[in-house]
């Protein structure tokens, strides 16, 4: 047996295990978790940072980062990654009337949709750099 492919077969190995406990998906599952917990804190917890758009920048922001992450994990289809983020962003809107001092807001679905779109357009670009990095 070659070298090279002892190493592919213990790349595959190590990506099978890795997939068997979660961790080839754990930065899909970092993001939405951030998501979940961000649209489920209490309108009454939040500080008020008296900055302008805040909110909507961290609408963006996360959901820019759940794409590039979504990208990382799965490579879907540019229109099932929008197709997912638009749902998400709808569900957590919807969740949101249930959240104590949240409501639903149109221009929060159009943040998220934007980061969204965003991320997808970045992530080839942001996905190399971060495995460059991680070789160092």
């Amino acid at each position: 047996m070659s070298s090279r492919s002892t190493t592919r077969k213990n790349t595959d190995q190590s990506a099978q295990a890795n997939s068997l406990f979660g961790l080839k998906y754990l930065p899909t599952i970092i993001m939405t978790v951030i998501i979940l917990v961000a649209i489920l804190w209490p309108g009454s917890k939040l500080p008020d940072l008296k900055i302008v758009g805040f909110d909507k920048i961290a609408h963006f922001c996360i959901f820019l980062g759940w794409a590039v992450a979504v990208v990382h994990d799965f490579n879907p289809k540019w229109y099932v990654l929008l197709l997912a983020a638009f749902l998400l962003a709808l569900l957590t809107e919807v969740i949101q009337l249930k959240v104590e001092g949240r409501t639903f807001d149109l221009y929060d679905l159009l943040a998220d949709a934007t980061g969204a779109i965003v991320g997808l357009a970045v992530s080839a670009f942001v996905i190399r750099i971060t495995q460059k990095v991680l070789r160092r």
